[in-house]
């Protein structure tokens, strides 16, 4: 009987085998679009951009708005930093970032760039070859009014290598500061002079940085390349 019993089971099991489906093949990881942009903006939240908070959220808005009409597809992370660091969000479809407000952006403490920079551009660059997309289109916009006091986690010497393995790789970085030579801290960090632009402390000066970052990213989205960017215009009245 149990020799019986042991054959029926053994009956039992080869058939729930036999109709068992054959085994899946890995799935392979989806990339992104060759055409997606990956825009990487690390904006200046430190104490001297105070009174300049208000056209800084509306430059940083019409910015993200004129973005939203280009064509093509592309992905957003926003990084707001003093002495400390904060993401606003991570590789966000560009179509659903929402705008800025003074909630989110309020200046204050001080400037540690190297900080913001080697942090966001690490965090950013893991994630893509995390998707198989290092060498993809990276555009990287940094905005500030004041030269590095106060990084505690990298040196210069890190952010100058980090940015040097960046562009082998194909991403575009652009610089733009005030109060400060940008040519010359761009390229103490490894970023071309050309892609470096001073602006006036002011609310014409701002609204030239965001035109400038818009025109600098409409190109690279478009051709790869940041072309003619720099746009200067302080003759005319700030835009409402």
């Amino acid at each position: 009987m149990k020799r019986l019993c042991a054959i029926l089971a053994c009956c039992a099991l080869l058939v729930g085998l036999a109709a068992l489906p054959a085994a899946a093949k890995p799935r392979q990881i989806t990339k992104a679009k060759p055409e997606t942009t990956d825009i990487l903006f690390i904006l200046d939240e430190s104490g001297s951009m105070f009174g300049l908070s208000s056209d800084t959220i509306g430059g940083y808005n019409s910015f993200i708005e004129k973005q939203k009409k280009e064509p093509g597809e592309a992905r957003l992370t926003t990084v707001l930093f003093n002495s400390t660091y904060r993401v606003l969000g991570s590789q966000v479809d560009l179509k659903r970032v929402p705008l800025l407000t003074s909630r989110e952006y309020s200046p204050t403490s001080t400037t540690a760039l190297y900080d913001a920079v080697g942090r966001a551009v690490s965090d950013l660059k893991k994630s893509l070859q995390e998707e198989g997309r290092a060498s993809e289109k990276v555009i990287v916009l940094i905005v500030t009014d004041g030269q590095e006091n106060s990084s505690v986690e990298f040196r210069l010497s890190q952010v100058q290598k980090l940015i040097a393995d960046c562009r082998k790789s194909g991403w575009e970085f652009v610089y733009m500061g005030a109060n400060v030579e940008s040519a010359k801290e761009a390229s103490s960090i490894g970023i071309s002079r050309k892609n470096a632009m001073d602006f006036a402390p002011s609310a014409n000066g701002l609204q030239n940085v965001f035109d400038s970052a818009q025109e600098a990213v409409k190109n690279f989205r478009s051709t790869g390349d940041v072309g003619k960017w720099q746009q200067y215009d302080d003759s005319k009245p700030v835009k409402p």
